[in-house]
């Protein structure tokens, strides 16, 4: 993708003849840009109801994507060279039909049944159903230029960038803008499919004025060999940016919401860059836009250290934007002449496929026991220490200046620290403490390779016990899960997100652990469930959708079969085990089921017309997996209700409004929804939690006056269309 992105101003076409030509080969390469562009965010969005709506489903789309268009570049770049462009051109016009036989692209259709939601198995749909199809369209931009340059002789085939630098970006922004809100993902895929039918009109029509040229056969590069170190350079130079787009993207996503408006605007910046660093930038940052580097980079080291969450995606953005920026101009500093661009192209393609197999499988293999995502911040910092700047000599002035500060901030930061240690604030005190090593590591802003050292030293450091003593850690393709040790019992999170806490001080008369968090005895979903049980209407099957600890196994009552429905197969492992917390064990269910896998596709098996209550609570960190809140997901959820049966629905959020979109999905299938947002005290945490029932359900349960009616003022989000911009906080 990133060597598509070149831009056109740094040579212009020549004002002559083959007005006609052009026209062809800009549409073309224009519509292959944009279905390039636009095919990426709608894949990820078809995979992601099959796969638990996990945030891994976006980087490893980026990772294969990635490595498809190597394949793509190198396919281009030896064809031409081997065959000859008239060959090429015939050869490629036969390739041009070999997508027609996977459109329209359905993903979805392939083993929607299994419960498997591992990179392993992403790959193996992409490769099934899109590789043929993407494959064909990455070729098109170094094909095209190589063409155009034989049939119009004479005019610049860099022109052609301009064209795919306004057919990716019109994609980038065209689709979480107005195609995803607009257009439900099965017209998406058609009208898409008839796009292609067009652009391979337009390439067939192209590869025949490229035959038809005059016997121009391609000159040989010269015969000196690119020397290793500038291969390097240009690796490793696409290496960190693309490893950062994939980083910055899974960071927000995590916990925000693996949706694709929030997919494509990291890639859309990091298409930017190139366009700006291969225009008529010189590729050195002006002093302004390097203080906001530094300040942007450190910045994200605190948020990162300090495990700060809400809205800080901004800091991220920009972070990451300044960085890749100052990379791609140093990488525009290093392009070759016009005869080995193809040449240079692939190597570019080859960092970025080494960024996405680094991410994607590397990083999360060899960073698993560490407890947040460490290549991102790590990377973060390499790429401080790549950038170009200041001279020694403005380093050692900025250690100067420095050092005749430090003291009294210095002062300051322990005073602070001392304060609020003393007043029991403890992450405060921690917070402050990181101010000291944060101002000794902005001292080093003018040594570049200083500085990213410093960075990354600071985010290892300042994330050691964050949230108290680490009892357990370990990342899955779904996040990454934390044990720790939090004052008398233990705290279980999922990214930034705590999913339940267990106090041994807090006991009911039973000796049981009372829960907290959440579902506190006192909050929406513990009184309700109390209450019931003390009417006389326990009894029955209980399915819970999403584990966390175990917390809602305190109100199991001895008439009542309770399943647990839990995609992470790690979170039952963790709930389970009385190292750590002791719900399930203590439950007094008659007995208890866990099943494994994706709940909207397991809950199929439920008798129909068998449960009385149904908990929807499945949240990776803070982003809820939007196809179990689809109108079709009620649909399901309606059929598995007994008569007099409920559906509990946990919409906490930090990000979006969720409570409109569970009352019209309830509607839609003629529920009734009733809310109690809990603004919680000391250990019962602020919740949000909807009812849903017929009236003579909700009437049985004498509902108190905290639970307010929640009348259906939205559309409901249906399987193919669910707009989360419209329900942003």
């Amino acid at each position: 993708m990133s060597a598509r992105a070149l831009s056109a101003s740094e040579a212009r076409p020549r004002a002559h003849g083959g007005s006609a030509v052009a026209v062809f080969f800009t549409a073309g390469v224009f519509l292959s840009a944009l279905l390039l562009f636009l095919v990426e965010p709608m894949l990820g969005k078809m995979l992601l109801p099959a796969l638990g709506g996990s945030p891994h489903v976006w980087n490893t789309c980026m990772a294969f994507f990635q490595l498809v268009l190597l394949a793509g570049y190198a396919y281009a770049h030896f064809s031409v060279s081997r065959l000859g462009v008239r060959a090429q051109a015939l050869v490629h016009a036969a390739v041009l039909i070999a997508p027609l036989l996977f459109l329209p692209l359905a993903p979805l259709a392939i083993e929607t049944s299994s419960h498997d939601a591992s990179v392993w198995r992403v790959v193996s749909i992409l490769f099934r159903t899109a590789f043929v199809p993407f494959f064909v369209l990455s070729t098109s931009g170094p094909l095209l230029q190589r063409w155009f340059s034989y049939a119009a002789p004479g005019r610049d085939p860099y022109a052609l960038y301009a064209a795919s630098n306004a057919g990716s970006l019109l994609a980038l922004v065209a689709y979480p803008l107005l195609i995803e809100p607009l257009m439900p993902v099965g017209l998406q895929n058609r009208a898409w499919a008839v796009a292609y039918i067009v652009l391979a009109a337009l390439l067939v029509a192209c590869s025949r004025y490229a035959r038809h040229a005059p016997a121009l056969e391609a000159r040989a590069a010269t015969s000196t060999r690119v020397p290793a170190k500038t291969i390097a350079t240009w690796v490793v130079l696409s290496f960190v940016p693309a490893s950062l787009l994939l980083g910055t993207t899974h960071w927000i996503t995590t916990d925000v919401s693996p949706a694709p408006f929030l997919w494509v605007v990291p890639l859309a910046l990091y298409l930017a860059t190139f366009i700006v660093a291969f225009g008529k930038w010189s590729g050195v940052m002006p002093r302004w836009a390097e203080t906001a580097l530094y300040g942007s980079v450190l910045s994200v080291a605190f948020l990162v250290a300090s495990r700060k969450a809400g809205m800080t995606v901004p800091f991220h953005l920009a972070a990451f934007f300044l960085v890749a920026l100052a990379l791609h101009g140093r990488l525009s500093r290093t392009k070759p002449d016009a005869s080995r661009l193809t040449q240079f192209f692939l190597w570019v393609s080859v960092g970025g496929a080494l960024a996405g197999l680094f991410n994607t499988f590397a990083a999360p293999a060899l960073l698993r026991k560490i407890d947040f995502f460490a290549e991102y911040p790590l990377m973060l910092a390499l790429g401080a220490a790549l950038v170009p700047g200041g001279s020694p000599k403005a380093s050692l002035d900025g250690v100067a200046r420095a050092r005749r500060v430090l003291i009294v901030v210095c002062a300051v930061a322990l005073a602070t620290f001392v304060a609020l240690y003393l007043r029991r604030n403890v992450a405060g005190a921690y917070t402050a403490a990181l101010l000291l090593p944060l101002l000794i590591v902005a001292a080093t802003r003018r040594d570049h390779v200083r500085f990213g050292v410093a960075i990354a030293t600071f985010v290892i450091f300042g994330s050691t016990n964050m949230q108290g003593t680490t009892t357990f850690v370990e990342r899955t393709p779904f996040g990454i899960l934390r044990v720790a040790a939090s004052g008398d019992g233990r705290i279980l999170t999922h990214g930034t997100t705590v999913h339940g806490v267990e106090s041994d001080g807090r006991r009911d008369a039973e000796g049981r652990h009372l829960p907290g968090s959440y579902y506190h005895p006192d909050g929406p979903v513990g009184s309700l469930l109390r209450a019931r049980a003390d009417r006389g209407l326990a009894g029955g099957r209980v399915a819970v959708v999403g584990l966390g600890t175990g917390s809602l196994a305190y109100y199991a009552q001895p008439s009542e079969t309770w399943a647990y429905y839990e995609i992470d197969p790690l979170v039952t492992q963790v709930a389970r085990d009385t190292a750590y917390f002791h719900f399930l064990d203590e439950s007094k269910a008659r007995a208890s089921e866990h099943v494994l896998g994706d709940a909207r596709l397991r809950l199929q098996r439920e008798r129909d017309h068998g449960l009385e209550i149904l908990v929807v609570d499945a949240f990776s960190s803070d982003a809820i997996p939007t196809h179990i809140l689809t109108r079709e997901a009620f649909a399901l959820y309606a059929t598995k209700l007994a008569e007099q049966g409920v559906i509990l629905v946990h919409v906490s959020n930090r990000h979006y409004a969720l409570a409109p979109i569970v009352a019209a999905g309830g509607a839609s299938v003629g529920l009734d929804a009733y809310e109690w947002s809990d603004a919680g005290s000391g250990d019962r945490f602020s919740t949000d939690w909807l009812v849903l029932g017929t009236d003579a359900a909700i009437a049985r349960l004498a509902l108190p006056e905290t639970w307010k009616r929640r009348d259906a003022t939205a559309a409901p989000w249906r399987d193919d269309f669910a707009n989360l911009l419209g329900v942003m906080k």
